[in-house]
């Protein structure tokens, strides 16, 4: 139990206006308990300040409104102050540290995803390196309607449209689609054997 102060008794009337002065050195005291009791190792330096002036207001709103019973010592309020200041603010936190914890599994569940899925990043630029030459040398080998053909495929056209455009028979243009993924694995297979 702390010691008692003189000015930390509680007023006689509960809403009695309290002196200027002994409600300055209340709540310099309140400053003082509250900046001994927030400098331990689970309150992070720069969140102190904040949790002082909190505790200060609370009390100051209680002090001024009479809020407090002449039975009960200012030391019981300053004490539940305090610690319900402090326990709300290890809560934050460790909502805070779950908060980012979630965040860090989910980016390396994402990561270890995209691994799985693309490979390593050094791997597909080869590979997609490897893809484009290879697709250049069947496509100078095409024809030029196979050529024609790819073309509208790469704008992501469908077999009836490109039919169309091309005033052929879409049987020709399902024909020409399926020469042109023949010669495209065939390459492919020469290139990884």
């Amino acid at each position: 139990m702390s010691q008692k102060h003189p000015y930390l008794r509680p007023h006689s009337h509960p809403h009695a206006a309290i002196e200027p002065s002994l409600m300055e050195q209340q709540l310099n005291y309140i400053q003082q308990r509250a900046m001994q009791c927030f400098n331990d190792y689970s309150v992070h330096k720069d969140e102190r300040e904040d949790l002082v002036q909190e505790t200060m207001f609370a009390l100051y709103n209680k002090l001024r409104t009479g809020d407090v019973h002449s039975d009960v010592p200012i030391e019981h309020y300053i004490n539940k102050t305090i610690r319900c200041r402090k326990l709300d603010y290890r809560r934050k936190k460790m909502i805070r540290k779950r908060i980012f914890q979630t965040y860090v599994q989910s980016l390396f569940r994402q990561t270890q995803y995209d691994h799985q899925v693309h490979g390593n990043t050094i791997d597909l630029a080869l590979r997609n390196d490897m893809l484009l030459e290879v697709y250049n040398e069947v496509f100078l080998s095409m024809t030029p309607m196979e050529q024609q053909v790819c073309c509208y495929l790469y704008q992501e056209w469908k077999p009836a449209e490109i039919a169309r455009a091309m005033a052929v028979d879409i049987k020709k243009v399902y024909n020409t689609i399926y020469r042109v993924r023949q010669k495209l694995k065939a390459a492919l297979q020469a290139n990884v054997d």
